[in-house]
């Protein structure tokens, strides 16, 4: 396996132990995630070579050789593209942050009214999936975005099973109104997961208390790396630089054409 950046190193040991079948291949990796077809980003190629990410159109034949059938493209790249190569294929260039903090974040003041656990029991679970399922994307068919939010879902909590990770969540009433994930990854680093919060629920520091509460409990499991993602420029990734984290650990580039009903739940 090439040496790669840690938001890519990250990000693949969270898809294999999600049950992602990764393949070397010659100047790039195949990842493909054959339980949940629809998850873009768990369905791609990542090229490792520079005289293959230097050929767009060589990329975008090696996608669609091993993908003949998708309507997505999803493309990772080792390093930042020259402007204008890609987008005269329909393309869009990505960027994702890589921030990282070697200590866990202090813990912040929990609201009034709310209460922060483990997800456990069907109970837990069923409300974290009904609250995915009512973030459907405009424009994106019911029945798709269940399917691939029923087995992102079931991916998660094998991940909990198995010991690789936790979600947490802060309930308030009968209700989940915010929850995050973490995975343990090889060599000390936790790779934090689809950090979410209900709208209304927004501004009250919830997703700042879950994420020192979810650092906690991988450093007691070893941990002694936090690496999260954000987009470049997002409000997100202000959030996470005011709880500690540094743009640290480089940046992600991918290229992606597709529907947007199989976001990454992989950024933060």
């Amino acid at each position: 396996m090439p040496d790669l950046p840690l938001g890519w190193r990250t990000d693949l040991a969270v898809l294999r132990l999600s049950g992602a079948r990764i393949t070397q291949k010659n100047g790039y990796l195949l990842v493909e995630s054959p339980d949940n077809p629809g998850y873009h980003w768990g369905n791609f190629i990542l090229v490792t070579s520079a005289p293959v990410t230097a050929s767009p159109a060589e990329c975008l034949r090696l996608f669609a050789m091993h993908f003949p059938h998708v309507e997505h493209v999803a493309i990772g790249l080792p390093t930042r593209p020259a402007p204008g190569d890609w987008e005269r294929f329909g393309v869009v260039v990505e960027t994702d942050d890589v921030l990282v903090s070697a200590s866990v974040p202090p813990l912040t003041a929990l609201p009034d009214n709310y209460q922060v656990r483990e997800l456990a029991g069907e109970r837990d679970w069923a409300l974290h999936q009904e609250n995915q399922l009512a973030d459907r994307p405009a424009g994106v068919t019911p029945e798709g975005y269940a399917s691939f939010v029923t087995s992102m879902v079931a991916a998660r909590r094998r991940l909990v099973r198995d010991g690789h990770g936790a979600f947490f969540g802060a309930f308030q009433a009968d209700g989940l109104a915010a929850d995050l994930g973490i995975v343990l990854c090889p060599g000390g680093s936790a790779r934090f997961q689809n950090v979410w919060t209900l709208p209304g629920h927004r501004r009250r520091g919830l997703a700042s208390h879950l994420l020192a509460v979810a650092a906690g409990w991988a450093a007691r499991r070893g941990a002694h790396q936090w690496v999260i993602l954000a987009e470049s420029g997002s409000d997100a990734g202000r959030l996470y630089r005011a709880r500690g984290f540094a743009h640290a650990g480089g940046t992600n580039y991918q290229v992606y054409r597709g529907r947007a009903w199989a976001p990454d739940p992989t950024r933060g």
